[in-house]
């Protein structure tokens, strides 16, 4: 992440199917910290599927959507889901394997949106407030702190 200067990657499995995101606060902050506490385990012992946010806690935008969206509406959707990130996707559709099978509809990465590169780009600083919690169990963790 660091010789590459970005601060988040996806993980996916041998399929492509993304399994989750990884960020550089991820890996660099508390939550490897806790979790290798929490397993008995040394830092340098995790694995990405340790403490990535699995795909299914990403906030996730569609192409269509973010298409014809003004920049001020992507950093105001990032801000209301209190993320860093959000990931750009789309759809495509596999041809049926026979004339019995439906079409199966796959949703594939277009691209990544971060507040801190439109910061940049910007050349403004956006304050980023941390991650909103979003069930008890992270309200929980995030008092245990």
């Amino acid at each position: 992440m660091i010789s590459r200067g970005v601060r988040l990657l996806l993980v996916a499995d041998d399929r492509e199917s993304v399994l989750g995101v990884l960020t550089a606060t991820d890996v660099l902050g508390e939550k490897a910290m806790r979790v290798a506490a929490e397993r008995g385990m040394k830092h340098g012992e995790l694995v990405a599927g340790d403490i990535m946010t699995p795909a299914s806690q990403v906030e996730v935008i569609s192409l269509d959507d973010v298409s014809g969206a003004r920049v001020g509406h992507v950093l105001e959707t990032l801000r209301r889901a209190g993320r860093q990130h959000a990931l750009v996707v789309d759809f495509d559709v596999i041809p049926p394997k026979s004339l019995i099978d439906a079409p199966v509809r796959r949703s594939m990465v277009r691209g990544i949106l971060s507040l801190s590169q439109l910061g940049r780009q910007l050349g403004i600083v956006l304050q980023t407030s941390g991650e909103v919690a979003r069930t008890f169990s992270e309200i929980e963790a995030a008092l245990g702190r």
